[in-house]
Order: C-alpha cells, then structure tokens, then sequence
C-alpha cells in the first residue's frame, strides 16, 4: 500500500474532548476535538462549517494546559461523513485574530 508524504508542519495530538465553535451569526455549537496541533484542530461537528469562513473557538476547561481558552480560526475544509449517524468533519487552522481579511 502506497503511503502519503506527511503535508503537516506539527504534530498532531489524538485527544476527544469538547470544544464550541460560533461565528458571527450563530450562537456556540458543541463539536469534538479529535485531534490537535500547535497550529490547528480536527473536530467532528453536526453541521457543515462553510471552508474559508472565520470562526471563535472556546476551548473545555480541560484542554486549558492544550490551546487558549478563546482563539480565532480558520475552516480549510469541512467534509460529510455518511454513516448511521452522519456527521461533518473539520480542519480548523488557528489564525491570531477575528477575520484575515478585516483591515
């Protein structure tokens, strides 16, 4: 079996815990960390997270020694899961502010 190059510049850390993500006109939403890095997370999430859209991310009082309690990030991409629970999931690239476009 052919095995991809890794694309990543950090390691990734397996962890399943909660964090909430919003953006501007929605309220939090519960999605879970499957994995995370120094410059982003992997979540599972409900609902489709729109691919260059900015979002808030509050981390679970659990992750504090892992991530910021609030940070800003990008969604690079969001993808369906058909299952018997279908689902989304997500790579989530931390940014160091609201919105890379705001002037």
């Amino acid at each position: 079996m052919y095995q991809f190059p890794e694309k990543r510049s950090h390691d990734r850390h397996d962890r399943l815990d909660l964090v909430f993500v919003s953006n501007q006109q929605q309220s939090f939403i519960k999605v879970i960390l499957l994995n995370y890095s120094q410059t982003g997370i992997y979540i599972k999430a409900s609902c489709h997270l729109p691919p260059g859209q900015t979002i808030c991310i509050k981390a679970a009082e659990s992750l504090k020694d892992k991530m910021p309690a609030t940070c800003y990030g990008k969604v690079i991409w969001c993808s369906p899961v058909i299952s018997r629970h279908p689902h989304f999931r997500a790579g989530i690239k931390f940014t160091s502010q609201k919105s890379e476009t705001a002037a």
